[in-house]
């Protein structure tokens, strides 16, 4: 009788990053889509209303450049990647990630993020453009 094993799985890493120009349900699609084309990405998820992508994916296989190059050939526009690229874990990743919203409570330094910053004036301005006085 023949023992079965799993596979060695491959190492994972997780790396997230703002995407620019998308405007409806349309883009993040194709940028999921565009993204699952890369070799060694296991899965994308993307975020319209935080304009962030989450790729879980083979550091061996993939690497931000590719990923950056395909969300650009996509027509879409990538935010800070150099400095995101280092943020991200390698190793064997929980089957659930914990909630972003926890994380943002328990640390002040979250809140004071430079990209939450510049798009929230930007949301203050345009909501300035639109008040009727």
């Amino acid at each position: 009788m023949a023992l079965q094993t799993n596979p060695p799985t491959a190492p994972q890493a997780e790396l997230s990053f703002p995407v620019t120009g998308m405007t409806c349900a349309s883009c993040v699609r194709r940028i999921e889509k565009a993204l699952s084309k890369v070799d060694g990405v296991q899965e994308a998820s993307v975020n319209l209303a935080t304009e962030k992508v989450t790729v879980v994916f083979d550091p061996s296989v993939a690497s931000a450049q590719h990923m950056q190059a395909a969300v650009e050939k996509a027509g879409y526009g990538v935010r800070d990647l150099a400095q995101q690229k280092a943020d991200y874990t390698v190793g064997d990743l929980p089957q659930t990630a914990p909630s972003s919203n926890t994380a943002a409570t328990d640390s002040p330094a979250l809140a004071e993020d430079p990209q939450d910053l510049e798009r929230q004036r930007e949301i203050d301005d345009l909501q300035r453009k639109w008040t009727v006085r």
